[in-house]
């Protein structure tokens, strides 16, 4: 019975032993750690002489320039953005100015017309910009009806194909094409 109660005896010793060496590895790279990180010779700056990168850990004022440095260039950032923002809206204001106009244009073209609204305007755009073309043209280019008719989220009760935008503008080449 002696024999069992020694061999317990080893294994807690060799298990107390192994939980003390653990103990010793976590210390030890914890330090290793620490004195890498925090000593003299380390930072991000690669130097010309040298391939060691630094850090400036202790460098406050690299730290506190390159801040102001960013802080201005956002600042700059944020002007330009302000006057992007300045055109957005003045060309956002022309725009509108142009399809009043366009749609003034329109009514005063075609007094039969008592209401207006865009999808007519654009029907009426798109039927001038296919004058002459063949049928599959008009067909395959040129604005088609929505299934359900009219739709308040478009204005609308047709869809211009944005292949068949692009193709209108080209109305002499297409003429040319289709009349060979």
């Amino acid at each position: 019975m002696g024999n069992g109660a020694d061999q317990n005896s080893v294994k807690k010793n060799a298990y107390t032993k192994l939980k003390l060496k653990m103990l010793l590895l976590v210390i030890l790279t914890n330090l290793l750690t620490i004195y890498i990180f925090t000593g003299p010779s380390f930072s991000l700056k690669l130097n010309s002489y040298s391939n060691q990168l630094t850090l400036p850990l202790l460098n406050s004022t690299a730290l506190l320039s390159e801040l102001s440095s960013t802080k201005v260039e956002l600042a700059a950032s944020h002007g330009i953005i302000a006057e992007l923002q300045q055109q957005l809206n003045s060309t956002n204001l022309l725009v509108q100015a142009l399809l009043i106009e366009l749609t003034r244009e329109f009514v005063h073209s075609n007094e039969k017309v008592s209401s207006i609204n865009l999808s007519a305007v654009m029907s009426k755009l798109s039927d001038d910009l296919t004058v002459g073309l063949p049928d599959e043209v008009k067909l395959a280019v040129g604005p088609h009806k929505l299934p359900f008719g009219y739709s308040p989220r478009m204005g609308s009760d047709e869809v211009i194909a944005p292949v068949g935008a692009g193709c209108l503008k080209f109305h002499d080449e297409l003429v040319k094409v289709y009349d060979l």
